[in-house]
């Protein structure tokens, strides 16, 4: 009995201290993780991209819990400039061509290793899987994407803040033109992604702990076939949800609950009944 109370004690205590002393969101540095291998035709062709990814998810676990999109999950078929991909998660794709107009609007849509654009130039990375997001309104019959000065953009909206980010990355690869992930912590952020020749794989992500970020865009400048469609796909998109901290109301909850039956305990230990 002395134990256990002694060890709720010792408990109600810790609690104790936490709410003297508040609760705070802990601030990380930020930290990319990237990673590419040229020639790669699928997921194990692409040791370092892999490599990149498992350190990301080794980091980002420390974080919270992993939430990922495979794209392997029933999609509406056809064409999408914006399409929900999971409760508050949304992905729009865009394409701008300054030699065209100051904007233009891009499609995409969810294919497959059997009806993708460009296979092998783009796969799947999903194990046991077929099915990544990629660009299906360019075609080498619209001038619009291409043209050397088009440029696409796949953006990925959150209704809850996040604070980690990462995802494969396929095809042709754009040589030296550039490509990059876009985020704002809330200071704009730029991290350019690797480049590569034919036949890429890469992954590409980042941490960024406490940062409540709302979007995250992939953006790359026309590969060197100046053929957007083959330039690059998307698979295996993953996150982590910034843990939001307790509301006062909570707060008092949580604090006055413990400190209450400490107080209880402790007098029942010195009035020990007859």
């Amino acid at each position: 009995m002395q134990r256990s109370v002694a060890r709720s004690c010792s408990n109600g205590f810790a609690v104790l201290s936490l709410c003297l002393c508040g609760s705070s969101q802990t601030i990380a540095a930020q930290t990319f993780f990237f990673g590419r291998d040229q020639s790669a035709v699928s997921l194990a062709t692409m040791p370092i991209a892999v490599a990149a990814s498992d350190s990301w998810e080794a980091a980002a676990g420390l974080l919270g819990p992993l939430h990922l999109i495979d794209f392997e999950s029933p999609y509406a078929s056809g064409s999408h400039q914006s399409l929900l991909l999971a409760p508050g998660v949304t992905l729009t794709a865009t394409v701008t061509n300054s030699e065209f107009g100051p904007f233009a609007q891009a499609s995409f849509t969810i294919a497959s290793n059997a009806t993708g654009y460009a296979t092998p130039l783009t796969f799947n990375t999903t194990l046991g899987g077929s099915y990544y997001a990629g660009l299906n309104s360019c075609s080498t019959n619209n001038a619009i994407c291409t043209s050397s000065l088009a440029r696409a953009f796949f953006t990925f909206t959150f209704d809850r803040p996040i604070q980690a980010f990462g995802l494969y990355i396929t095809g042709r690869g754009q040589g030296n033109r550039r490509s990059a992930i876009t985020f704002n912590d809330p200071a704009p952020q730029t991290t350019p992604l690797t480049g590569g020749g034919v036949y890429t794989g890469q992954f590409g992500g980042f941490t960024d702990g406490g940062a409540a970020i709302s979007s995250v865009t992939i953006e790359q400048d026309n590969s060197s076939y100046n053929n957007l469609v083959d330039s690059y796909v998307l698979d295996d998109v993953r996150w982590v949800y910034l843990t939001p901290e307790p509301s006062p109301r909570s707060l008092v909850l949580m604090c006055t609950v413990p400190i209450v039956v400490l107080l209880r305990m402790r007098r029942k230990s010195h009035n020990p009944p007859r």
